[in-house]
């Protein structure tokens, strides 16, 4: 059984969740959930919810969130903030969300990295999440390390690899090779990213060609690696109202009202414009009254889009070989 995960971030594009959910080839998802010490978590909290909601119907078997360090910035800190967010829904703790991730690549910091940096701000950072009672912690990347020769584990337990020499998917060993990082061992690696979808053994999931990942295990190892952070159960079931709650909002129906002025903007401002509003009354009123601020504000007639921003960070911030 081959079970690939692919993994998002707010650059990728917006899909239905239900897109993935619906694929048979997909057993989970992990997302970006901060960056450093400063982050933009709007798109997180869109997809979140969404993707546990899933992982309860039984239409992924994990899900994971992933947090970016930024070398320059306390690494305590950074595990701290994001897992401030992952709490608001039931913490990394929750049956069937991966342990905590670590993201550990050059990417598009533009400060001189060293290895003294690296190892100060994951250690940091390894040592608040075990402070926080993980006992696993998984590190993502490859050629920073590599190309830094660090060998240190640096607190870390479990690997997620990224190389993109292979073309299938069930020679990740030799695609790996032994070490897979300095320091490491393939017994140690839980993920193989094999595919940036260009490069490697590209795989379409939920219609899109993007990073994807191979669970090296079995059904039951991951299952069971999903849960180790939570041995007595936890807040699995949350209810709609809860969810809701999280995200800010008195009940459901008042998030599911703000959703439908979200997508009545969004609906103005397509290529032609799009109207189509929910059955429900109440949503429909507010998609009418998102519809006509982004109509008028498109016109010209002033007034703007106050209400809804979408995530415009810069940064990259997408998991890489």
């Amino acid at each position: 059984m081959t079970l690939l995960l692919q993994d998002r971030y707010h650059g990728n594009g917006d899909i239905p969740v239900t897109a993935l959910a619906n694929d048979p080839d997909c057993a989970g998802v992990i997302v970006k959930v901060f960056e450093g010490e400063s982050y933009d978590t709007s798109w997180f909290l869109t997809w979140w919810p969404q993707l546990l909601k899933a992982l309860d119907d039984g239409k992924f078997e994990a899900v994971g969130a992933y947090d970016w360090v930024l070398f320059h910035e306390d690494g305590a800190q950074q595990f701290a903030d994001a897992k401030a967010v992952v709490d608001r829904f039931g913490g990394w703790e929750r049956r069937g969300v991966l342990p905590p991730i670590a993201d550990i690549e050059r990417g598009d910091q533009h400060t001189p990295i060293i290895a003294s940096r690296v190892l100060a701000s994951c250690k940091a950072w390894t040592a608040a999440a075990a402070k926080a009672g993980f006992t696993r912690r998984i590190q993502y990347g490859r050629s920073l390390q590599r190309d830094l020769g660090i060998s240190d584990h640096m607190g870390f337990t479990d690997l997620w690899t990224p190389r993109y020499n292979g073309n299938n998917w069930t020679g990740w060993q030799t695609w790996l090779g032994e070490p897979p990082l300095p320091g490491w061992h393939l017994s140690d690696v839980r993920l193989w990213q094999g595919t940036n979808g260009r490069e490697g053994p590209v795989t379409t999931l939920g219609g899109q060609k993007l990073d994807t990942s191979l669970w090296t295990g079995s059904l039951d190892e991951l299952h069971a690696f999903a849960g180790l952070t939570n041995p007595g159960g936890g807040d699995d079931d949350m209810t709609d109202d809860q969810i809701a709650q999280a995200l800010g909002f008195a009940d459901a129906g008042s998030a599911k009202q703000r959703m439908a002025f979200m997508k009545g903007q969004d609906d103005a401002a397509k290529t032609p414009p799009v109207n189509t509003p929910p059955a429900d009354p109440k949503q429909a009123a507010e998609y009418a009254r998102g519809h006509a601020l982004a109509t008028n504000a498109l016109a010209g007639g002033g007034g703007g889009l106050p209400e809804h921003t979408h995530d415009t960070e810069g940064k990259t911030g997408g998991v890489s070989a």
